[in-house]
């Protein structure tokens, strides 16, 4: 498995990062915007009359805060799309070398896009869910939450296959590719989560490479 990865990380991480300037840096320049603007507004509430009513807090940082989340999104669902397009172009033996962004967009990322967005919203809706039913039985008793916890992590784990089956197979629509998320999940649940440790640390080291900089 990390072998396919780095393998396809080395055949596409010319076109990955051409691609990726195109969105990213409108929406990291947005987000700049809305993260200033919200530090800005935050300081002001907190230093003026307005630190001690809530609503007022939430109209002074709530449109910075709505303008970044709505970068969030997007640049999550574009790189979503983004990775699995050019997979799916591997797959089908499109060469790389001469690919526009609008040929690929109209050929692969545009229907990966809609269909990263289609998991986005109903995955958030399975958090909500998952987040109440918890509340609900914690309040019953706090007792439960040594069981609900790892149960809820197990039947997490399985979620990170929902993506890659729903948005290469095509024919396979949002439920049937949750469906399949769990059989094959299941049956893989200790690589899974091996996988899913290893690169989350790698992530974290990666990242704070990076960071290192500005501590």
């Amino acid at each position: 498995k990390f072998n396919a990865t780095f393998d396809f990380f080395k055949q596409t991480w010319k076109t990955f990062f051409r691609f990726s300037l195109y969105v990213l840096l409108p929406l990291a320049l947005l987000m700049a915007v809305g993260t200033d603007e919200y530090y800005s507004n935050a300081l002001s509430a907190a230093a003026g009359s307005v630190a001690s009513d809530p609503m007022a807090v939430l109209s002074e940082t709530g449109p910075a805060v709505s303008i970044m989340m709505v970068a969030s999104i997007v640049a999550t669902a574009f790189i979503f799309s983004l990775a699995y397009g050019l997979m799916k172009c591997c797959q089908k033996g499109i060469s790389l070398d001469s690919l526009t962004f609008k040929d690929f967009w109209q050929r692969v990322q545009g229907r990966c896009f809609k269909r990263t967005f289609n998991i986005l919203l109903f995955g958030i809706l399975l958090l909500i869910l998952a987040t109440v039913v918890l509340a609900l039985l914690a309040a019953v008793s706090p007792y439960t939450l040594i069981v609900t916890i790892p149960a809820l992590v197990v039947f997490l784990l399985p979620l990170s296959l929902w993506s890659p089956i729903y948005l290469i197979e095509d024919d396979t629509h949002l439920i049937g590719a949750l469906r399949k998320s769990y059989r094959y999940g299941m049956k893989t649940w200790g690589s899974l989560f091996v996988l899913a440790l290893v690169m989350t640390i790698i992530v974290y080291m990666v990242s704070f490479l990076f960071q290192l900089p500005s501590i």
